[in-house]
């Protein structure tokens, strides 16, 4: 008897079956049945040989563009080569062709209503980015994501986890999942939004949202390729993307199924060369982020998909690393940024937080975070549990005492425990006792 296996999402089922809204391509008997179908997203017009005279043709040159087209590629390569999904944050002022690169982007699987907006629900993006499965996910304007939750956004598309829900009879929901790569666009960067929302921006969020400025000659764009200006460049883009799309990635997912590559081998290889010597632990994610783009673009080369010349992805994967590496302000550790963290704290409130610990009176301190007592002629706080978690605001107990034991600033604790047990005015607590980082 004939069996089908039904797939609930896009993307690689088994070793050789890739699964499409309207199609499988590869072996195997499988049925894409699911609620969240994105078919028109997945449609196709024109020609694959039109896309390349009209819109391939007109990458080289052009950093941001080779990039976004070989990052759309790129989420065909999670899951063949074991990584994770990150992004890409295209920054600058309005109207210098961000949206143009993000729309060519698009027009790899299907036509600019691929491309989605950031003023979505949590729920919202959880379905779209499991009907992007393995492929790209284009989010435009992120000035019009909400600020208290476009960290906790990029972090949950990255990671590729939905929330975890219950059914009306208490039941757990099968929780959604995803392999993909972001694309975005915006006039301000992930850490100036949250910090606009008062929310701390950790290491692990700058790493899976790589912020690139689209600061070029003109604007996104830095070759013209004959046109008189950026406008009647961006403008040809903008009319071509509407007339051929959807034909590349379904040739690219093709070529990858037919190939006989050591796909994690050539990633390693291309690692090497994107990234520094001695990088910190953040440039290591990123590195490896825009290694993966570069492989998409250099194998959619070799395949005869793009029309460019070999080693065209890897340079502009390799530009933008450093541009994305010179537009950290603060490219630190996430244990520099707790320590840095506590202590513009301190700064801020160590005189109005916290008393005494031997002042009787101490307990009429309001909103307390915790004590001081001076020990051998220096301060030490003595922090109370929800009072050092503001103070590092983002991150858990635990790593925040890591940070604070691996840079020396814990000055005493209890035999086998992270605390002390302090008397204070109101009675015995199991206080953090250390000296301010500097």
């Amino acid at each position: 008897k004939k069996r089908v296996q039904a797939s609930s999402q896009t993307g690689w089922f088994e070793s050789n079956s890739f699964v499409m809204p309207d199609m499988v391509i590869g072996e195997g008997n499988v049925h894409f049945q699911s609620e969240t179908a994105a078919i028109n997203a997945f449609s196709r017009s024109g020609s694959a040989d039109s896309w390349q005279k009209n819109i391939g043709e007109k990458c080289p040159g052009n950093t941001l563009l080779t990039l976004s087209v070989s990052a759309a590629l790129a989420g065909v390569l999670l899951n063949k080569t074991h990584t994770k999904g990150a992004g890409l944050h295209f920054v600058g002022d309005s109207s210098t062709g961000k949206s143009t690169v993000a729309e060519v982007a698009a027009s790899v699987w299907g036509p600019q209503s691929f491309i989605q907006s950031w003023s979505a629900t949590s729920n919202g993006f959880e379905g779209a980015a499991e009907a992007r499965n393995d492929t790209v996910m284009i989010l435009d304007e992120i000035n019009e994501a909400m600020p208290g939750e476009v960290g906790k956004i990029a972090y949950m598309l990255s990671n590729g986890m939905g929330k975890q829900r219950s059914t009306r009879t208490g039941a757990a929901r099968r929780v959604k999942s995803w392999r993909l790569m972001l694309l975005s666009t915006g006039e301000r960067t992930l850490a100036n939004i949250m910090e606009q929302a008062g929310k701390q921006v950790t290491s692990g969020q700058l790493a899976r949202l790589l912020s690139i400025p689209a600061d070029y000659p003109y604007g996104a764009f830095q070759e013209l390729h004959g046109f008189a200006s950026g406008r009647e460049f961006a403008d040809h883009l903008k009319e071509s993307v509407q007339e051929d799309y959807g034909h590349i990635g379904i040739e690219f997912i093709r070529s990858i199924i037919d190939s006989e590559e050591d796909l994690p081998g050539r990633l390693a290889s291309i690692i090497d060369k994107v990234l520094p010597a001695n990088p910190r632990s953040t440039e290591s994610r990123a590195g490896k982020t825009f290694a993966i783009i570069a492989l998409a673009g250099e194998l959619a080369v070799e395949f005869g998909l793009l029309p460019w010349s070999k080693g065209a992805a890897v340079d502009a994967a390799k530009e933008a690393f450093e541009l994305w590496r010179n537009l950290q302000s603060d490219p630190v550790s996430e244990s520099e940024q707790i320590c840095q963290s506590i202590s513009d704290f301190l700064s801020r409130f160590g005189d109005s937080r916290f008393s005494p610990i031997d002042n009787p009176s101490a307990h009429s301190v309001p909103n307390r975070a915790g004590y001081h007592q001076t020990i051998a002629g220096e301060r030490v706080y003595i922090f109370t549990k929800s009072g050092l978690e503001e103070a590092a605001r983002g991150f858990g107990i635990r790593r925040i005492f890591k940070a604070l034991d691996e840079a020396g600033h814990i000055v005493d604790r209890d035999p086998g425990r992270n605390t002390k047990k302090t008397r204070t005015a109101d009675g015995t607590e199991n206080l953090y006792w250390l000296k301010k980082p500097l």
